[in-house]
């Protein structure tokens, strides 16, 4: 420029120059990007007027005013060169054809800034007509480009096409180009997970475009993944700050992820930057600012709001169309309190404007937020009726109706909306809506069917798809749940993330998932590093890792995903779930100080640590603040008397807030339960009564009808309150009104009474799905004379209107259980097993298949089935029971004491756990254990004297350490205690401890005074047969026993033959075989039962009719370990049957691997049989490792080792088996005289013959 200043190329260059440092922040010393981009203007103004003759240079200074946004004098300057003399042109373009293309690129890109579409796609016809072939390939791109602004988006496939086969085997730049354009191309086709296919592996590159990032955030907005439509947003925003209309996007995706703060700061920034008034944009800005406010404490929502109403009516006045700008007006108004006033300015706008929508929508949620549920309900009738062809009023009609749990009324509705909507688009939101009610609501057949359908009509919907796999039946269904995940990936292409994650989802649901356990990690972990907001993946990774029994590694994946994203919500409760369980408080305090939620979610979840952990005046100080910061919270002010009134006993402060709440939400009747609760503990129960009464009397309905009916029952005024539960029945005609009723009556050992109010109910409401089932339920419960037949009739028809309904398959398991017959115990199982797929939350169903397998003694399949419930139902006392009895049982002894621990923990006075932690602490052995366990029983007695449970558990903790005269003092104190006809199982806990110490005559004492109360309970029985043996009046037991009336039980007749076994002689062993056989009879044939029946058998010498049984059992059940276990060593010991043996001792292994018993049964087997002493180490080997910490079975398969290392001439394993084997004998006396005798044999050296 010094050298020649009038140059208009060195000012062209200049310009340029000065416009990339504008763009990129260049040199400080050169001045603002505003002062370098005005500098580079005044060159191109300079240069322009130089009026160059040089093609080149203007075809330069074309492209500069283009990227000044300039499109006028850009297309001057094309037009300027088209007035030069050929000879002119053809100095820079020799070649005419050069600058047709020159000329066609830079054109292309002056149309597509215009608004002629239509002309832009003539200027492609032309150019691709007119072109050399060789240069189409420069020429497609800009072309397919012009095709999409004018809509003609099969033009540009075709382009795109041809673009892709002149490539050919192009290098890297030319491919990127290339799927860039077919990104363009996909995002007119409405494919935008195409597009995010496309183009996230060119947007993992460094050097990846702008443009590439923004159209990612238009794919990703339109996909609803707003978090990472917001990252992408961001990058392209490095590069682009001056983009006003990808900020003003940036904000409105901020407001989708509820971020106000983000978004105000934003808008705000953006605001500031505008010469020019932009409404749109300052009315996101009060979108943010406002929902920011209301989401706020009491003392900051007045400095967010302050202004607002000011500026908004302003605006209102100025655009009196624009319904938004009302609605946001309306939302000032409430934030201020006045809902009269903000019902009033909808109201307008619903008169007035011109597209009134969503201020009448808004106007229902305004009514429905104050307590005014009918009144909303009214006003969203009226709405659905003023536009009877959108989606969204039905939609909000349907979640109201939900919401006060009128579900007939809500599908009826729904139906008649899809009949009449004409919009295809709008029917499917409803029919969507509809399928997921019905699966809520017990036609649960018809909601799937209808979601199958709703995603055949649509290859493309991933929704649908996503619903369908997170339905439990489907999950489970592998075949299926595998299609849909393949459907997903063809959807979202091979970098998709929700098929990816759906994959994970259907993995862990299944029967292998722990094979599955590294895929399922890598899936997860993917998934977290491309989207780190996205929660679900932790939670699930988080829910694989509680399920291995890793609580560890699953706190810190639900930590990790707080760090990354502090305001997910659902991460945090599973991860203050997971505190709690071990009582660490202070932790879960740490983790609300660091997210990032609104007060009020916030302020929940303090409420709810605080009362988990019982500390009330935490809870109570949590409500006060959530109160004082929203004076219409009724809910608070509820919570708030109730905590108030446990806190304190103070009725009248209680009850002054529950006046605060009525004052705010009426009459209502959470408000009325609380004050009848406090008045009638403060023992003010007239009050209680005459406020009821009153309630009653002014309205004369059904709700209060109920909570008096609640309240007389409660108070014992049976008769008063079965007079509320029939005016009900007369007021409202309900079937819920006869459910009622006949609850009633069942609840007040009137169940005939409450079966013929069901029975009246149904001919009134003959579809009522919920009468029929507790008319079936009530049927198998009474178990009269036809009962469970009529039970089982309507049982099987009720299933064929709602074969997937999880309650009826479980009833219906539970009458095949009662059966005893194996074959109805296969059937349910695999019905409970479909009632947890169907309702993973069904924790009785859950309990019920775990029971099974224990019974079954498949310990480790018991295990794994605890593992799965747990996963969706992770603090369930319970199932942690559950798993515990089943370490227990695998000889996870502190596994088993450690979940143990876990629930007194939530529950000190539970009395399975208090049970459980008493046997398992007595199994482990030693004095700090049983001290332990009498701490455990000794506070649970304190807390809970009147449990029996507890006081047993304490006698055995007392006998444990022995002290035998306390443990019968404590008993005698509980039962001294009771009313006359309690206290059987104390009574007879005591003349077992009387009888095992000797102390006949006591136990007799004890044993009558149980008798007096139930002579013929089963334990009374086997209690007397105990102690007929004790005394050796074995002729007189076996007499006992057949002649008993009534007559004897099963198990006692077993019980009976069993001491009779034990006197051990020959003639006692003759009566114990009649009293089995008699047993037998009274049992199902094929039954499991008969199993210990056969056992008893054996141990009396009927070897034969041993056999006879066992193969009858296993005819019935061939899957029954425990029968094939036996079988095999009695074949084996008694028959030397060895083949035979084996056989059924394989059976047994390959249908429970980890099933200690029958291992050990193949052992001893393959022992006896020549050349299979190796096999026969390696499962006592196997049986080593089964055996856990039950040092017991330990000690039993160390001196099996130790025979079998003899056998083989391993003296260094002999030794260091049977060491082990006598240190714990030494502790445990495990072993019998001979056993010791055999032990010290092989230990000592032989010399070699």
């Amino acid at each position: 420029m010094a050298y020649d200043p009038g140059s208009a190329a060195a000012l062209l260059r200049r310009a340029h120059a000065l416009r990339l440092w504008a763009r990129d922040a260049g040199p400080p010393s050169e001045g603002s990007s505003d002062e370098l981009t005005a500098r580079a203007r005044d060159d191109l103004e300079r240069a322009t007027a130089l009026e160059p003759d040089s093609p080149s240079l203007r075809l330069f200074l074309s492209a500069e005013w283009l990227e000044h946004g300039d499109l006028q004098r850009a297309a001057e300057q094309l037009q300027a060169v088209d007035r030069l003399p050929p000879e002119k042109l053809a100095e820079d373009f020799p070649v005419a054809s050069d600058w047709a293309l020159a000329r066609f690129v830079q054109a292309a890109r002056i149309a597509l800034g215009s608004d002629d579409a239509t002309g832009a796609a003539e200027l492609a016809d032309r150019a691709l007509a007119e072109l050399q072939p060789h240069q189409r390939l420069e020429a497609l791109p800009e072309a397919i480009r012009l095709y999409l602004r004018a809509g003609r988006a099969a033009d540009a496939r075709r382009g795109l096409e041809e673009y892709r086969h002149l490539l050919g085997a192009a290098d890297s730049a030319g491919r990127d180009e290339a799927t860039y354009l077919e990104a363009l191309v996909a995002r007119a086709e409405s494919e935008p997970r195409r597009v995010i296919s496309l183009l996230e592996p060119l947007a993992a590159a460094r050097t990846a475009p702008p443009a590439l990032w923004a159209l990612l955030a238009e794919a990703y907005s339109r996909t609803q993944q707003t978090q990472r439509a917001i990252d992408a947003l961001t990058r392209y925003l490095r590069a682009q700050p001056r983009d006003v209309d990808a900020r003003r996007q940036l904000v409105r995706e901020y407001i989708a992820q509820r971020q106000w703060l983000a978004a105000l700061s934003e808008a705000t920034a953006l605001v500031q930057t505008r010469r020019e008034e932009d409404v749109e944009l300052e009315l996101l800005r009060w979108q943010a600012r406002l929902n920011l406010a209301a989401e706020a404490d009491a003392s900051d929502r007045a400095r967010h709001a302050e202004g607002a109403e000011r500026e908004l009516g302003v605006l209102a006045q100025r655009f009196p169309q624009r319904v938004d700008v009302r609605v946001l007006l309306a939302l000032a108004v409430m934030l201020r309190g006045d809902v009269e006033q903000a019902d009033q300015v909808l109201r307008q706008a619903s008169e007035e404007c011109s597209k009134p929508l969503p201020a009448e929508l808004e106007r229902v949620w305004l009514h429905y937020g104050a307590a005014r549920l009918e009144r909303a309900l009214e006003l969203c009738r009226e709405v659905c009726r003023r536009h009877p062809a959108v989606a969204a009023p039905w939609e909000m009609l349907i979640e109201l109706l939900m919401r006060q749990g009128r579900a007939d009324e809500a599908q009826s509705a729904l139906q008649a909306a899809i009949q009449r909507m004409p919009d295809p688009a709008e029917r499917r939101r409803l029919e969507l809506r509809l399928a997921e009610i019905e699966i809520r609501t017990g036609r649960r057949e018809s909601g799937v069917e209808r979601l199958r359908r709703l995603a055949a009509d649509d290859p493309r919907d991933l929704q649908v798809r996503e619903l369908l796999l997170a339905l439990p039946e489907i999950r489970h269904d592998a075949a299926t749940a595998q299609e849909l995940v393949g459907e997903l990936q063809r959807i979202e292409g091979e970098a998709g993330l929700r098929w990816r994650y759906q994959q994970a989802a259907v993995w862990l649901a299944g029967d292998d998932w722990r094979a599955r356990q590294a895929a399922t990690v890598e899936l997860l972990e993917r998934c977290r590093s491309v989207d780190p907001s996205w929660t679900e993946p932790a939670l699930l990774l988080g829910q694989l890792h509680e399920r291995l029994g890793d609580p560890q590694q699953a706190e810190k994946v639900y930590r990790d995903a707080l760090a990354r994203n502090p305001r997910a919500a659902e991460v945090a409760d599973r991860l203050l779930t997971l505190l709690g369980q071990h009582k660490r408080v202070a932790e879960q305090n740490a983790v609300l100080d660091m997210l990032q939620l609104a007060p009020g979610e916030l302020a929940q979840r303090r409420l709810a640590v605080a009362l988990s952990a019982a500390d009330y005046p935490r809870a109570i100080d949590v409500l006060h603040v959530r109160a004082s910061a929203d004076a219409r919270d009724a809910v608070a002010r509820i919570l708030l008397a109730r905590l108030v009134y446990r806190q304190d006993a103070d009725a009248d402060r209680a009850l002054a807030h529950l006046e605060e709440a009525e004052r705010i939400a009426g009459d209502t009747a959470a408000i009325v339960a609380a004050r009848v609760d406090i008045l009638r503990a403060a023992g003010r129960d007239n009050e209680a009564s005459r406020l009821l009464d009153e309630r009653v009397a002014r309205r004369d309905d059904a709700e209060s009808l109920l909570l008096r009916a609640r309240y007389r029952f409660g108070a014992g005024r049976i008769d008063l309150a079965e007079q509320d539960y029939r005016a009900i029945v007369e007021r409202w005609e309900q079937a819920r009104a006869f459910e009622l009723l006949g609850a009633f009556y069942a609840g007040t050992e009137r169940l005939s009474e409450g079966i013929a109010t069901w029975e009246r109910g149904l001919q009134r409401f003959p579809d009522s799905i919920e009468l029929q089932r507790r008319l079936i339920k009530g049927l198998v419960l009474r178990n009269a004379a036809d009962d469970r037949q009529r039970a089982e009739s309507m049982l099987d028809a009720l299933r064929r209107q709602v074969p997937n309904d999880p309650e009826l398959l479980q009833v219906k398991a539970g009458l095949l259980l009662d059966s005893r017959l194996p074959a109805h115990e296969a059937q349910a199982s695999q019905m409970l097993a479909q009632v947890v797929r169907l309702d993973p939350r069904a924790v009785p169903a859950h309990t019920a298949l775990i029971n099974l397998e224990m019974k079954n003694r498949r310990y480790a399949a018991a295990r794994e089935l605890t593992l799965r419930a747990l996963g969706s139902n992770p603090d369930n006392p319970d199932l942690l029971l559950a798993r515990c009895r089943a370490e227990q049982a695998l000889g996870q002894i502190g596994a088993a004491r450690e979940l143990a621990r876990l629930v007194l923990l939530r529950r000190p006075a539970d009395p399975q756990a208090v049970r459980l932690f008493v046997d398992l602490s007595l199994a482990a052995g030693g004095p700090p254990a049983a001290n332990d366990a009498l701490g455990v029983a000794q506070r649970a007695v304190q807390q809970a004297p009147a449990v029996e449970a507890l006081r047993l558990a304490l006698a055995d903790v007392l006998l444990a350490l022995g002290r035998h005269a306390d443990a019968v003092r404590s008993l005698e104190e509980f039962v001294a205690g009771q009313p006359q006809q309690t206290g059987l199982a104390s009574l007879l806990a005591m003349a077992r401890i009387s009888r095992d110490g000797g102390e006949l005559e006591a136990a007799e004492r004890f044993l009558d005074q149980a008798a007096d109360r139930a002579a013929n309970d089963p334990a009374v029985v086997r209690e007397r047969i105990s102690l007929l043996a004790a005394r050796r009046e074995y002729e007189r037991l076996a007499a006992f026993a057949r002649q008993a009336d009534p007559p004897p039980s099963p198990d006692a007749l077993t019980a009976a033959a069993t001491e009779l076994l034990a006197s051990e002689q020959a003639a006692h062993g003759e009566a114990a075989v009649r009293l089995l056989e008699a047993a037998l009879e009274k049992l199902p044939a094929g039954s499991t039962e008969r199993s210990s029946v056969a056992g008893l058998l054996y141990r009396a010498g009927a070897v034969d009719r041993a056999i006879a049984v066992y193969r009858e059992v296993l005819q019935a059940s061939p899957e029954n370990v425990r029968a094939l276990n036996d079988l095999a060593w009695i074949l084996a010991e008694a028959q030397r049957e060895y083949a035979q043996a084996l056989e059924l001792a394989n059976r047994g292994v390959a249908l429970d691997p980890q099933e200690y018993h029958v291992r050990d049964t193949r052992g001893v087997i393959l022992a006896g049989i020549p050349g299979r002493l190796g096999d026969a180490r390696r499962d006592f080997e196997a049986c080593l490792r089964l055996a856990g910490e039950d040092r017991r079975a330990r000690a039993r398969t160390l001196l099996q080792l130790g025979r079998v290392s003899a056998r083989l001439k391993d003296p260094i394993a002999v030794r260091r088996h049977l060491k082990e084997a006598q240190q714990i004998d030494d502790a445990l006396h495990v072993f019998t005289a001979e056993e010791r005798a055999e032990i010290s044999s092989l230990l000592t050296p032989r010399s070699e013959e």
